[in-house]
């Protein structure tokens, strides 16, 4: 799967060439952050057009650059959990980018370990819950309110169900 750009957003895959300015980090190419702009940097475990959890991600970023003036936006797809995802985020935080957010369970350790080393980058992980109450931390919804309303819902169709 080769990089492609859209609009300022940049990417990179495993595989593929990079973006104008990407530099390589083992297998991956990372895309550069631009000078004079917020730049926020995404990993994906999958393809951004997955047509499910990469694909939502990547539409938010691509709302978010879309809506929100002076944002540079790029993301990295297919990175594997474990030590490749710690490369990646390594070489992004060196890239100069503001935010860099993760977006697999299994790249809670790797962001942890690297937000310690770079303190000045904030560094949101989707769907965990370590936080190190500087500049690593996590966005995952309360699942305990939509359990909640399962169960309502249940137990109202059983009522009326008898």
């Amino acid at each position: 799967m080769a990089a492609t750009a859209t609009s300022d957003t940049t990417s990179a895959t495993a595989t593929g060439a990079a973006t104008t300015g990407a530099a390589p980090a083992g297998n991956f190419q990372i895309p550069t952050a631009e000078q004079g702009k917020f730049n926020i940097a995404m990993v994906l475990l999958g393809p951004h057009d997955d047509g499910g959890w990469s694909q939502a991600h990547y539409e938010g970023l691509q709302y978010v650059e879309k809506n929100v003036p002076n944002v540079h936006t790029a993301y990295v797809e297919n990175v594997p959990e474990g030590a490749d995802s710690e490369q990646v985020f390594r070489s992004l935080s060196r890239k100069g980018f503001n935010l860099i957010m993760g977006t697999s369970f299994g790249y809670m350790d790797p962001m942890e370990t690297v937000s310690a080393d770079f303190p000045k980058i904030t560094y949101i992980h989707l769907t965990g819950y370590k936080t190190n109450n500087t500049n690593f931390g996590n966005l995952f919804g309360a699942m305990e309110d939509i359990k909640y309303l399962g169960g309502m819902l249940a137990g109202a169709r059983a009522k009326k169900d008898g």
